[in-house]
């Protein structure tokens, strides 16, 4: 009833570990390995037999991690144990060091003769006996003959190894032969024997018989199918039986059994994480059972986690080259997760690794571009930290050493970068919008862009619809084939956001003067006002006279003044059906709203739309046709917040030009029926009823001009003046010699419930 996975103990000598020194942090990388292991197209896989019981420590070492103190008694020992803090580091330090006598061996052969291909091998008679001496760990007369009369000497050795298991690559099958048989000679010489019934190699068997079932080999922990070269996860569980009582250790148990370091498949993994944060938010002791909706949820996991282990069709190519092709790293993030998914260009539908998590609960409210933001930052960052085994711009950590020359070793390429969100790559490419957003977007927007240029990669828009990380967000596991699609999205794409383009990461430079124009381009221009002062929209340059007439009959209610005892003419039937008319005519010509109506009709085919899938698709969740085709947001429940709502729901308006003079028209009679109101107030009552795009920018500025308006601020303004600063004069202990107001200076204020300020004018009154 342990959570995670038994551990054999061979021998325990921890027990050590409190008198001798601790030894040093190792370099091993599982996923960095993985990766290596993964570009070598022809692979023999070897485990040396006993590692630990075979390593000797150096006489001059012992004093540091070959001693133990029981009382008077100093007892040395040359044979590093098992179990003790300096096991790992002396293992890794041994294979690091044969693996630099290997390389030094491969060095003297390629310098017999420059001019031999790179599969070429050079019979050890042939290298002298000083070079001999000079490179190998232990130059006795022995050691030289073992080099000399052993196997040919491979020009170049490509080998990985983790721990006691080493895996060595060739350009082809004889060569990855020729490779294995020189280390494993080498290795014999250092007393590490290599396991004959744990080796295999990456291609298939010839001598199996047809009939007899495959053997799983089992690499790095992945279980390999030798035949068809693939690679499948691990459930190391059994099945949840009917009748077992699940305590809350237990469901840990089961949902932590999937091995899956690559993330080949991470959706049923973050299906599993869902049902653990379920089971966290109801279920809090360790022991006690969960309920038995969990447990169901938790058995039919496990069955599904199974079926996909054992499923040849969720299989992932052991070999990706990524060795001669950039690489595709895909970001995304839905309400619940963010996903990140990195593929190779040569073979787009096999995922090479992928990460995933759920959002905290302090970042659930978040906004979806904010959360799609914040994938893509980790994208970047985990394409760094790995980046010594991908073909990018390396990049160390301070402790981080670089990869041995007998490792793989990707040379640099640009790295394709591919989102569905179309608002991040434009705040990218705009550096001064940056001031408008929160700290912790501006923040996100500066690293990424740094990244960028770390890891020379490119930012490109393409529809979710071939997304590979939008299946993780969502933890929908399944067959995807993307083919081409992914390659012709980036050339076809025209929202980028490329770091080496100066032209897209600062504002275009600003006009100049009016009074630098030549004559000939001044023109004058006039403009039409009511008796408050307020500018009426030009619907005379409109050239379609039936929406010229539309317009006009608007523009009869803007020109009437209106008291408190007259009657709105909001509710009218003759207004309404002029609005309706309107409408109609606005969303005709606002291109999205067409798109929407249809899709909504069911007429519409997401394909067809393009990079406007994803928007309009999760628009149509908000949206209804009423019974005239208008296109609404549904009905607000009276329980909400904003309950004063059309009870028919809100119209949408869309953002053409004809939108915005139907919206100035609207603003100006909705400030004659609400008595010159302020344009805030204004234009939540507009947003009561109407959606467009930039309606209360357009507010303020149709009702910024009202003369009754300004008349009162002023009037407000001089009697502060007159009569209070004179008050203040009179009736207080000093005397008022002379007044003066300053001003206006600009200062930034918070806005309260918000990690932003907005500048303010302040006058001081001297």
């Amino acid at each position: 009833d342990h959570c995670t996975t038994p551990c054999r103990i061979v021998l325990d000598y921890r027990v050590l570990n409190r008198y001798s020194h601790r030894g040093g942090a190792t370099q091993h990388n599982l996923v960095g390995t993985l990766l290596s292991v993964r570009s070598m197209e022809y692979m023999i896989s070897a485990d040396i037999s006993k590692a630990f019981c075979e390593m000797f420590a150096d006489p001059a070492d012992i004093p540091y991690t070959g001693y133990t103190c029981i009382g008077n008694y100093t007892l040395l020992w040359n044979r590093v144990s098992f179990g003790s803090t300096c096991a790992p580091a002396m293992l890794e330090t041994d294979l690091n060091d044969m693996s630099d006598e290997i390389y030094n061996i491969t060095l003297l052969a390629k310098q017999q003769d420059p001019t031999r291909p790179s599969t070429a091998t050079v019979p050890g008679c042939y290298l002298s006996e000083e070079d001999l001496q000079e490179v190998l760990l232990c130059p006795t007369n022995d050691n030289v003959d073992w080099i000399k009369y052993g196997p040919q000497i491979p020009i170049e050795v490509s080998m990985v190894w983790f721990v006691d298991d080493v895996y060595i690559g060739g350009a082809s099958q004889s060569h990855a032969i020729d490779c294995y048989s020189f280390t494993a000679h080498v290795y014999e010489g250092h007393h590490k024997l290599f396991d004959p019934n744990k080796n295999f190699s990456s291609w298939d068997n010839p001598h199996q018989h047809d009939d007899a079932p495959e053997i799983l080999k089992k690499l790095l922990g992945y279980l390999f199918r030798q035949s068809c070269g693939l690679l499948h996860a691990v459930y190391e569980a059994d099945r949840v039986p009917s009748d077992q009582v699940m305590s809350k250790r237990k469901a840990s148990s089961y949902l932590l059994s999937l091995y899956d370091p690559l993330g080949l498949i991470l959706e049923q993994t973050m299906i599993g994480r869902l049902i653990w944060r379920q089971i966290t938010e109801i279920t809090k002791d360790w022991d006690a059972t969960v309920t038995d909706d969990h447990r169901r949820q938790v058995s039919d996991w496990v069955d599904r986690s199974k079926g996909l282990c054992d499923d040849i069709k969720y299989g992932v190519p052991r070999f990706i080259d990524i060795n001669n092709h950039s690489v595709i790293l895909s970001v995304d993030a839905s309400v619940m997760a963010w996903g990140i998914d990195l593929r190779c260009v040569s073979s787009p539908n096999d995922r090479i690794m992928s990460r995933a998590g759920l959002f905290p609960r302090s970042q659930k409210k978040w906004s979806i571009p904010r959360k799609e933001l914040e994938s893509l930052w980790r994208g970047l960052k985990w394409i760094k930290m790995y980046s010594l085994y991908l073909p990018v711009k390396t990049h160390r950590t301070p402790q981080q050493h670089v990869l041995h020359p007998l490792r793989p070793d990707p040379q640099p390429r640009e790295l394709y970068v591919i989102t569905d969100s179309e608002i991040n790559v434009y705040r990218l490419r705009r550096l001064s919008n940056d001031k408008r957003l929160p700290v912790v977007e501006r923040r996100r927007l500066k690293e990424i862009r740094q990244l960028c240029i770390d890891l020379d990669a490119v930012i490109y828009h393409v529809p979710s619809e071939i997304n590979p990380a939008d299946s993780l967000s969502r933890a929908r596991p399944g067959l995807y084939r993307y083919d081409d699609k992914i390659m012709n999205a980036i050339k076809t794409s025209t929202v980028i956001y490329d770091y080496k383009d100066c032209d897209l990461l600062d504002d275009p430079p600003a006009s100049s003067s009016t009074l630098d124009l030549p004559p000939e381009e001044h023109r004058l221009c006039t403009i039409t006002v009511n008796p408050d002062g307020i500018p009426l929209p030009k619907i005379s340059d409109i050239e379609d006279p039936e929406q010229h007439a539309e317009l006009d009959r608007i523009l009869r209610y803007a020109k009437q003044q209106y008291t408190s005892d007259q009657d709105s003419p909001l509710d009218t039937i003759e207004f309404v059906d002029a609005i309706e008319t309107c409408a109609h005519r606005c969303q005709h010509l606002d291109e999205d709203l067409r798109l929407l109506k249809s899709y909504l009709e069911g007429k519409g085919n997401k394909n067809k739309m393009g990079v406007k899938a994803t928007y309009i698709t999760r628009l149509a969740t908000i949206c209804i046709l009423d019974d005239h085709g208008l296109i609404r947001r549904y009905p607000q429940q009276s329980e909400w917040k904003r309950a004063f709502e059309d009870p028919l729901g809100v119209i949408f308006l869309g953002g053409s030009d004809y939108a915005k003079k139907l919206i100035t028209l609207l603003a100006i009679i909705y400030h004659y029926v609400y008595l010159h109101k302020a344009h805030r107030k204004i234009t939540a009552q507009l947003q009561r009823r109407y959606n467009g795009k930039g309606l209360p920018t357009i507010v303020k500025k149709t009702i910024a001009s009202c003369l009754p308006c300004l008349r009162s601020k002023a009037y407000r303004g001089l009697n502060y003046v007159s009569r209070s600063v004179q008050a203040l004069a009179t009736k207080s202990i000093w005397q008022v010699c002379g007044a003066d107001i300053v001003g206006p200076y600009q200062r930034d204020e918070p806005i309260e419930g918000s990690t932003t300020s907005s500048p303010r004018k302040r006058y001081i009154l001297l």
